[in-house]
Parts: structure tokens; sequence; C-alpha cells
């Protein structure tokens, strides 16, 4: 049967910071504990995190996390507002 405009996506849209969190942890080859200790938070509680989105972690973890990962954080204003 061929896909219409009215099917939905089969999967969700990609969290970019979360890809790039995920994607400097496997260049860089750090494990968890590693970036944990860096932000200050347990291994469990980091990876408890990444069921979230980024964005909806506490303030200081998600900046600490992205410092150590080299990651600038930037919001633009589009995106603030394509999201609600």
């Amino acid at each position: 049967m061929p896909k219409t405009r009215f099917d939905k996506p089969k999967y969700p849209p990609v969290n970019r910071l979360r890809a790039m969190i995920l994607e400097r942890k496997f260049v860089s080859g750090m494990g968890w504990d590693d970036i944990a200790s860096a932000a200050n938070v347990s291994s469990g509680t980091l990876r408890g995190l990444m069921h979230k989105d980024p964005w909806d972690w506490p303030r200081d973890v998600r900046t600490a996390v992205c410092r150590f990962l080299d990651i600038k954080l930037v919001q633009s204003v589009e995106e603030s507002w394509e999201e609600e």
C-alpha cells in the first residue's frame, strides 16, 4: 500500500543535543563514569538523565556535561518557537 501524507512518521525526530553527547562520548572513548564525575553526579543519575531530553536536565548538570565534552550550547529563537 502506498504511503500518504497522513501516515505517521516511523521514528520521532532526532534530538540533536542528545545525539551530540552520545557521539562525543563514543569518539572520545570515555565512559559514563568519566562524564558523570565531571558533572558531579553519579553515573546512574547520568544514565537516567539520558532517557530525558537534555534541555530538561538540571542546568548545572547539562552545562557541565557539555563543557566537559566541548559542546557549545546555543538555542536559537526559531527552535524555541517551533517546540512550543
